[in-house]
């Protein structure tokens, strides 16, 4: 018989099945199908009706079990998710906008934007905490914007009159009356105290009269201390996104509680990928005082102390003191002033509290109330050819030039009771 080479065949079954594709194209009057399995081995009809079917029965049983699980299960959130989005759930209607002006609709984003000087949050049925950042950059009667929390209304505008402030710790405090039942809800307070660097920190504020925005960041250092300011310790930095428009809102711990007051990012409003919020302790102590009497009544030394220039240059450790008021607390305790060509007396430890500068003396006393009884290390300058008789203990201190001579020192212990000073809010 004839035997044909195998070549030949295959040939033949390719050009067969070429032709067969081509009759079927004519005969078709849309275009095929995009293929659904990829190039490979032949699939029978039966076995594409198969995987076809296991495919619809696969989808079927995951929509049914999503259906059955509710719009959460939908979204996939982890349990991480689901804790930070309940957080804010809670946390949101607490936290509100302050500008200018009551929101206008239907202006640019850019002007809109103008009328936002920062947030607030709710602290009781009628006061609002805030940063005096914010008080400065508003009118004499800010607004401020509160939200129902997810009810479905427009937010509301109600007019703010500002009831005090600190200027050194930078807070201040709002008061809005006839407001509705149930819109001013507190927010918890934690402790700024209880923070670890590392931990998770939240804020809410209206960047930019973006109403409720959430930021989420670390904390990333503590005691810190604001540039500029005096007095206010255990400022937390964190490396949130704190723009201008979150100053004076919350920053919060995972459990949703307070633990600071968010200050503008650094000096000047501007972000540099770190921010800093006021301790919810020192905001605490502050609001009390201002609630109550309009003022924060602070502790007054009576003192005037040299610039640290001038003691570094002397050799001098500590605060020197200039001058001291007559008859007030640093007098009545015996604290000698530079006079008659003789250094001041040199402030070393208050309250406990090394001293190194005469910033350090104020923020020593950043705890301190009015009536405290406090104790003060204090080295007293003395020539020693005039006084042989503390030669002994002037040897064992460092020595310093007082106009050619050399000075020894003399250490004491004193005792001072702090008076009050008030620091008051003007607007203008």
């Amino acid at each position: 018989g004839l035997v044909v080479p195998p070549v030949l065949l295959v040939a033949v079954a390719v050009a067969a099945v070429g032709s067969s594709r081509r009759s079927l194209e004519c005969r078709s009057a849309v275009p095929p199908p995009v293929p659904t399995q990829p190039r490979g081995p032949f699939v029978s009809q039966q076995q594409q009706q198969q995987q076809q079917g296991r495919r619809s029965a696969l989808l079927a049983g995951v929509g049914a079990a999503l259906a059955g699980r509710g719009p959460e299960a939908a979204l996939a959130l982890t349990g991480e998710e689901k804790r930070i989005t309940q957080l804010f759930k809670n946390s949101a209607p607490s936290v509100m906008g302050i500008s200018l002006r009551p929101p206008r609709e239907g202006v640019p984003f850019a002007e809109r934007a103008k009328d936002v000087v920062g947030s607030g949050f709710v602290w009781d049925d009628t006061h609002i905490i805030t940063s005096l950042r914010v008080i400065d950059a508003a009118s004499a009667t800010p607004f401020v914007t509160i939200f129902d929390g997810g009810k479905g209304e427009e937010p509301r505008a109600f007019p703010a009159t500002a009831v005090g402030a600190d200027p050194v710790s930078r807070i201040a405090v709002l008061r809005v009356d006839d407001v509705p039942p149930g819109l001013m809800k507190p927010l918890p307070i934690g402790k700024a105290g209880d923070l670890r660097v590392g931990q998770d920190v939240f804020a809410i504020g209206n960047p930019y009269g973006l109403d409720h925005s959430l930021t989420r960041g670390v904390v990333s250092g503590l005691g810190r201390k604001i540039p500029g300011t005096h007095g206010v310790g255990g400022v937390i930095q964190v490396d949130a996104s704190l723009s201008p428009g979150f100053s004076g809102g919350p920053l919060l711990d995972s459990s949703g509680a307070v633990v600071g007051v968010n200050a503008a990012a650094v000096p000047g409003g501007i972000f540099a990928g770190m921010g800093l919020a006021i301790p919810m302790e020192t905001v605490s102590r502050r609001v009390a005082d201002v609630i109550a009497k309009g003022f924060v009544s602070r502790p007054w030394l009576g003192a005037m102390f040299a610039e640290d220039g001038v003691t570094k240059e002397l050799g001098v450790p500590g605060a020197m003191v200039l001058a001291v008021a007559s008859g007030g607390p640093a007098a009545v305790a015996g604290l000698r002033p530079t006079h008659g060509g003789l250094l001041g007396d040199v402030v070393v430890e208050m309250a406990g509290v090394p001293v190194d500068s005469k910033d350090a003396v104020l923020d020593a006393l950043a705890d301190a109330v009015p009536g405290d009884v406090v104790s003060m290390s204090v080295l007293r300058p003395t020539d020693i050819a005039a006084e042989p008789a503390i030669q002994q203990v002037a040897n064992t201190q460092e020595g310093a030039t007082n106009g050619g001579q050399e000075v020894g020192f003399q250490k004491l212990q004193l005792e001072v009771k702090l008076g009050a000073t008030a620091s008051r809010l003007v607007i203008k």
